[in-house]
Formats: C-alpha cells, structure tokens, sequence
C-alpha cells in the first residue's frame, strides 16, 4: 500500500546513538545555517534565533510525509533584505540539502510561464518534495493553490495521466529571488515564509568569499569529506 510504501533510498543507514544526541546541533551543516540566520547589528554579524527556529521548524516539515489535512502549506526561501534581490545567500545549498535526504522533483522557475499542464512531467512517486527554483517576478501564487493544498495532476507528453491524491501528495519548495505578495486570506494561509540572511551574500561582495571558502570546502559533495565528516 502507498501509505505505508518506503523507497530503500530513504533509509539512512547510521547509529544515533545518546552520546550523539547529547552533543544537540553541531557540525559544518549546523554552522551553515546559523550563518543563513544571521543579522548585522552594531557591526557584527550575529545568529538571530528566531530566524533560525523558522529555518529548522521548515525543514522539519519537509522532512517528514505527515501534514494535518488544512496545514499543508509552501515553503518560501527568500532573501532578507530590502535591496535589489541577486541571490548568493545559501538558499540553493539549503534546498539541495533537503534532497540529500528526501529526494527532490526540480521544476524551473524562471521556465513557469503560461499553460501549466505539463510543470509535473517525469516526476515519480519515490519524490517526496517538489522543488520550484528561481521564481520569475511575475510568478503567480494563485495559479498553484490546488498543488499546495490538495492532490494534483501529472501528466506528461504522451505518457499516461495519473493524480496524486492530498495525502500522499509530496510537499512544495521554492526559492526565489523576488517577493512573493501573500495579501489574501488565501495567499497567507498556503505560504511559510523562511527568510535567508545577507551574510553570505554580503561577504562574497566584500571579500570574494563562498560558502566553500567559509567552510573548507563545497558542502554536499561526497569527494570533499571523509564518513566521519558526514
């Protein structure tokens, strides 16, 4: 049965062990996100909690397959600021992140334009999170209501139709660049906004650093860090 199905890619072979959960959050990844957290105050960059505990509520939520049947809901990684919007603040990483674990259906943002019948193509089932990156400005919230509440529709070109009911529907993602306008009863009710900090993007215009450089290497690439590392 689809509701108790899991893929064997999902199971993650690894001890959690009490000395382990003693130690609470720590590592290069925990690093990252304090630094997608941080807000400069008086000259400095520090973790401000309340962004963090958004940030670590929602990937929570993306990464588990439960949702009570009126709180499914979006979630929006967008820049913090109030400057013109050009990226480079970690969102891209923390999205990819998320497919580490629960591996995700990629749809082009910048492509969303016009007829929508075919924006599920290829996805399967075994994909648990849907995943819409770089938003176009004019992106229309409304048009996508019925995937983020309710169950949808995939079809692909030529290939049989199939409908993904709500409970077993994966969860949605996007990342954009651009503020997504939520004024209405019904915007607000489907979005989780997760706001992403400057810092990265304010220390690349500044010193020509990455993420990479910050933590001694690309995060999510196998060939950087040994078994123990990960």
């Amino acid at each position: 049965p689809k509701e108790i199905f899991i893929w064997q890619d999902q199971v993650r072979n690894y001890d959690i062990t009490d000395e382990l959960l003693d130690l609470g959050p720590h590592g290069v990844w925990w690093d990252f996100m304090q630094n997608t957290s941080r807000e400069f105050v008086e000259g400095t960059w520090v973790v401000n909690h309340g962004m963090l505990t958004t940030l670590m509520t929602s990937y929570g939520y993306l990464l588990h397959d439960f949702t009570p049947p009126d709180l499914r809901k979006a979630i929006v990684l967008y820049d913090r600021t109030n400057a013109i919007r050009e990226g480079g603040a970690g969102k891209s990483i923390l999205c990819d992140g998320i497919n580490q674990l629960r591996p995700y259906h990629w749809i082009d943002g910048k492509r969303l334009k016009g007829d929508q019948r075919f924006v599920m193509e290829g996805y399967t089932e075994d994909k648990r999170v849907v995943l819409i990156s770089d938003l176009r400005k004019d992106w229309e919230l409304e048009d996508y209501y019925n995937m983020i509440s309710d169950g949808f529709t995939v079809e692909g070109k030529g290939k049989p139709v199939f409908t993904i009911p709500k409970k077993l529907a994966p969860k949605l993602l996007l990342n954009t660049n651009y503020t997504i306008p939520a004024v209405s009863r019904s915007d607000r009710r489907r979005v989780h906004f997760v706001p992403i900090s400057q810092f990265y993007g304010v220390l690349n215009d500044s010193q020509g650093k990455t993420p990479a450089d910050v933590h001694g290497g690309y995060l999510l690439e196998e060939g950087n860090w040994t078994s123990e590392d990960w």
